[in-house]
């Protein structure tokens, strides 16, 4: 079962899922300005949400490995640090890098561990493991619509 649920994970970032566009489908050809842009007053950038979603792949693949975790606001949605083109290139490829590295620590979770309580939280690993491919989708729906918004308004 945890492999499927790691297979979803990588179709919704890299493509060939039934719901539309992958993340990776809907980050092509953004520019570092529009990723940084805020077409929505009080709302992340696309870029926040890559590294939100960085985040939520790295915190999935800790708790499958053991560790105890629960990040602060300020890690669940970290600002970006450093802008310009390489810096975009880099988030982009840890995006993939993350997805690939929890796709590979959900594939490893046993069957018996899949109904035993996450360490720190109070649901099961299943239910953790089925709702990343969730999280990212509704977070490419995001993507999805700051795209035609930047893009309507010509940036």
């Amino acid at each position: 079962m945890s492999s499927y649920f790691a297979s979803e994970l990588l179709r919704i970032v890299n493509g060939g899922s039934w719901h539309g566009p992958s993340l990776r489908e809907l980050l092509e050809g953004i520019e570092t300005e529009q990723a940084l842009a805020y077409p929505l007053e009080g709302r992340h950038s696309i870029w926040e949400i890559v590294n939100h979603l960085i985040v939520w792949h790295n915190v999935v693949a800790r708790r499958i490995n053991g560790e105890v975790t629960n990040p602060a606001d300020e890690e669940d949605w970290p600002p970006v640090r450093e802008s310009g083109k390489q810096f975009w290139a880099k988030a982009l490829k840890i995006l993939d890098s993350s997805a690939e590295e929890v796709a590979r620590a959900i594939d490893s979770v046993s069957e018996t561990k899949m109904n035993q309580t996450v360490p720190g939280t109070v649901y099961p690993y299943s239910e953790m493991i089925a709702g990343l491919p969730s999280h990212d989708a509704c977070h490419a729906g995001q993507i999805s619509f700051l795209k035609k918004i930047l893009k309507e308004s010509g940036k």
